[in-house]
C-alpha cells in the first residue's frame, strides 16, 4: 500500500510538471500548431484577422483593453513559440505610462520582480516635457521590463509604431518552442 501511494504521488507530481512545461497566454499553453493555437484563442473571444508567412494576427481584449495579437510560429513545423500583444496606439503619454504601469504591476504579482528594467527619457528631452514621441523616435527613451519564468520570458515595453503614436506591447516567448524554432531554422545551415 505504501508503495502504491508513493507511485501515485510521483505520478501526480510528474503530471503537474508536464502541464507547466509551456508558458501560457490567457491560460492557453503557447504550444502546438499555429492553426490549433488560433482556434483555442478564438474560444477565448479573440477574432482571427489574417495569416502571414510566419504567424497570425488576431483582435480582441486583453487586460480589459482592445489589442492586436501577433502569434509567431516556426517556419518549418508551424509550432507556436511567441505571442505579441499590441495595445491600441495612444498619443497621450500619461495614459500610455499608466497602462504600462498597470500591466507591470500585474506581471510582478504573477512572475515576481522583473529581472531587468529601464524606464527613462534622456537628454535633450525629459519626462513630462511633452516630447515623449520625439524622444522615442530619436532613441532618447527606453521603457521596458523583462520577466522570467521557468517556462519562458515575458517582456513589457513601450514602442513607437507610428509617427505620433506609441504602443504598450507585451511579448510572451515560450522557452521550449523558441528553442525548437531556432533549431529548425539552423538545422540545415
Amino acid at each position: 500500500m505504501k508503495r502504491f501511494c508513493i507511485i501515485a504521488i510521483l505520478g501526480l507530481i510528474s503530471i503537474g510538471l508536464f502541464a507547466q512545461e509551456h508558458l501560457a497566454f490567457k491560460g492557453v499553453p503557447i504550444d502546438g500548431k499555429l492553426s490549433d493555437f488560433v482556434s483555442r484563442l478564438e474560444q477565448n473571444g479573440f477574432t482571427f484577422v489574417q495569416n502571414d508567412a510566419e504567424g497570425a494576427y488576431m483582435r480582441g481584449v486583453f487586460t480589459g483593453k482592445e489589442c492586436t495579437l501577433y502569434i509567431e510560429a516556426s517556419p518549418i513545423s508551424k509550432t507556436v513559440h511567441t505571442v505579441f500583444v499590441l495595445f491600441n496606439p495612444l498619443e497621450d503619454w500619461a495614459t500610455l505610462k499608466n497602462d504600462y504601469a498597470t500591466i507591470k504591476k500585474g506581471l510582478i504579482l504573477k512572475y515576481g520582480e522583473p529581472k531587468a528594467y529601464k524606464e527613462e527619457v534622456r537628454s535633450p528631452y525629459k519626462e513630462g516635457d511633452g516630447h515623449a514621441y520625439m524622444a522615442f523616435k530619436g532613441g532618447y527613451a527606453d521603457w521596458h521590463s523583462s520577466f522570467s519564468a521557468p517556462q519562458g520570458a515575458i517582456d513589457l515595453y513601450i514602442r513607437q509604431q507610428d509617427w505620433n503614436e506609441l504602443n504598450v506591447i507585451v511579448k510572451y516567448a515560450d522557452k521550449v518552442n523558441t528553442k525548437k524554432s531556432t533549431n529548425e531554422l539552423t538545422a540545415d545551415l
